[in-house]
């Protein structure tokens, strides 16, 4: 969807005309925003409250006791929701907490050289915390591995975390009455006791133990690939929609995830072993000899930290057949396989300037293809459409997302008495300004029946059960639109103005779409694919280009290309499974 350019006859530079605002955002968006903030600073914003509220209670007499009673009740909660792994200890709130219980609770009399040294070893250690916390972290972990168990403690936290919490209730309750010789003697043990064991994890860190306790698990669990993954939580169906054919090989695999926080989604996705990996040399630890092949989601930065590796095969598998910039990036020429779906998947690499060696490619078909459904004869009446926009993307030229015209596109669709399902990218759920955008549409369909389909319900579904519900699809340029071939049904594609000219020029597939455009007529292009259909036999002719020849059992096709992938790799010897050497790499 775009305006053409005109050119200035006098300079010759290409003029754009100002774009249509459609539905501006405007309060809406900022609101978004500022509640998106207020959102990931509550936590925080609520503990500042309670030490501000304690230390005014503290600075009155009266209102000692019940700030002193305050002060135990959230070093309590704070050391508990920490403990769970709820979130990190928040240093600096803390650190006032201290400090106002140190003043309010120190006697009116000259105090003894004892409780001098217990409250400097109390401020020591809370201030201590934090660098002892970071030295023995293990930046590692594995979950549903058998023979290994993740330690219950928290690698945010240390030793030292646990003294200091105790020792901060128990100078609290000293200022309640308690006698000042417990808080002191408490603190030589504390003190000690976090000290000894904060000592014993820094050099576990240092040694690696818990990379070798997976290790000597992993070997005899001899997993044969593994599938790398660095990326967003939202990112999850990345994985997802290769998990149920990678596993169909009945191969032992674990699934390696190189953020923290992604853990909990991946153990979410599948039961085979999961492991965190943090820092990069211990990957070539975990690559373990069994493993043939490691097969990669996504074109994130950190794969070059596992393909570096020789011995497995690096396989991409990309995370759809897209026409967009990351599939057909450079670095995927890193990869010692890249699996396609077709001729399509191979031909945009050298369409876009980007030499990658043929022999690389293997066309393996969409084993995903197995799931969706042809058109049906004869089409319900009214028919169902299908409004699948991608994400806005991160950047320009990756901008290919319609939602911002989605409105206009669906009340096209509703004045053709159609049924309309919406399924925005989960990639847009994250954007303030996109969530505007689908409140709005999700607000006409309301409005226009409940036959209708929101994003809150198709969301619950799988996209290939939206594919197969629709009678015809209007999408952007994605996945979506190559896999919807498949079934023969009308597709329309939106041109959001990323690339000059005609889109069928850069994208093959839109010659085999209805392209819309914000400056034409949105009826004429709807009634064209919902009618007479006049590019029925060009969908059948890209069908096969982009998503290889048909065959029986398309999953059966892609579970022996994996198998073939694990057999190349070496697996023969520690030895051959070191870094590589830069022309390797190549």
């Amino acid at each position: 969807m775009k305006n053409r350019p005109d050119v200035d006859a006098r300079t010759g530079a290409v003029q754009r005309p100002p774009r249509r605002l459609l539905n501006r955002p405007g309060v809406g968006v900022v609101a978004g925003q500022l509640v998106k903030a207020l959102r990931e600073l509550a936590p925080s914003a609520l503990d500042a409250a309670a030490v501000l509220l304690i230390v005014l209670l503290l600075l009155r007499e009266s209102s000692r006791p019940a700030g002193l009673v305050l002060a135990v009740l959230l070093t309590v909660a704070q050391w508990w929701v920490i403990r769970r792994g709820a979130t990190n200890p928040d240093h600096a709130q803390r650190a006032v907490l201290l400090g106002a219980l140190v003043v309010s609770t120190w006697p009116a009399t000259e105090p003894g050289w004892t409780r001098f040294l217990a409250v400097a070893a109390l401020v020591a250690t809370g201030l201590a915390d934090p660098a002892v916390a970071w030295l023995a972290r293990q930046k590692v972990g594995a979950w549903h591995l058998p023979g290994f168990a993740m330690p219950r403690r928290s690698d945010t936290v240390s030793p030292l975390f646990d003294a200091a919490c105790a020792l901060t209730v128990l100078l609290a309750l000293t200022g309640l009455g308690l006698p000042a010789y417990i808080f002191e003697l408490g603190t030589l043990v504390g003190v000690i006791t976090g000290g000894a064991l904060s000592l014993r994890a820094m050099w576990a860190a240092r040694r690696q133990d818990r990379v070798g306790s997976i290790v000597a698990a992993l070997t005899p669990y001899a997993p044969r690939f593994a599938i790398l993954f660095s990326g967003r939580r939202e990112a999850g169906y990345q994985i997802s929609m290769w998990l149920p054919y990678l596993e169909r090989t009945g191969e032992h695999y674990v699934l390696i995830v190189r953020e923290r926080n992604f853990v909990p989604v991946a153990l979410g996705l599948t039961t085979a072993p999961v492991l965190y990996v943090g820092r990069p040399e211990i990957l070539d630890r975990l690559l373990v000899e069994e493993i043939g092949a490691v097969f990669y989601v996504n074109n994130e930065a950190k794969n070059a930290q596992g393909v570096r590796f020789r011995g497995p095969t690096h396989v991409h598998l990309g995370h759809g057949d897209s026409e967009k910039p990351p599939s057909y990036q450079t670095t995927t020429a890193m990869f010692d396989e890249i699996f396609v779906a077709g001729q399509a998947g191979i031909d945009r690499f050298a369409a876009h300037g980007v030499l990658v060696p043929v022999e690389k490619f293997r066309i393996v078909g969409r084993p995903q293809l197995e799931r969706v459904e042809p058109a049906r004869d004869p089409v319900p009446q009214p028919p169902t459409v299908l409004y699948a926009p991608t994400w806005r993307g991160g950047l320009a030229d990756m901008s290919f997302g319609s939602l911002k015209y989605g409105a206009d596109i669906v009340s096209g669709l509703l004045r053709r008495g159609v049924v309309v399902a919406f399924r925005p990218h989960p990639y847009s759920f994250r954007d303030a300004e996109s969530r505007v955008f689908i409140q709005q549409i999700d607000g006409l369909l309301e409005g226009a029946g409940a036959q209708h389909l929101t994003s809150r319900r198709t969301n619950q579904l799988d996209i290939l059960d939206c594919l197969n519900a629709a009678d015809a699809l209007v999408t952007d340029v994605s996945s979506v639109a190559s896999d919807f071939l498949h079934s023969g049904k009308p597709l329309a594609i939106t041109d959001t103005g990323v690339v000059d000219g005609p889109l069928a020029d850069t994208f093959p597939i839109a010659r085999a779409a209805y392209v819309l455009r914000p400056d034409s007529d949105l009826d004429e292009v709807l009634a064209q694919m919902l009618g007479d259909d006049p590019l029925c036999g060009e969908r059948q002719r890209m069908r096969r280009y982009y998503l290889g020849e048909d065959v029986s059992d398309p999953a059966e096709a892609f579970r022996q290309a994996v198998k073939s992938a694990i057999e190349r790799g070496t697996g023969t010897g520690r030895a051959s499974r070191g870094p590589r050497t830069p022309e390797a790499a190549g």
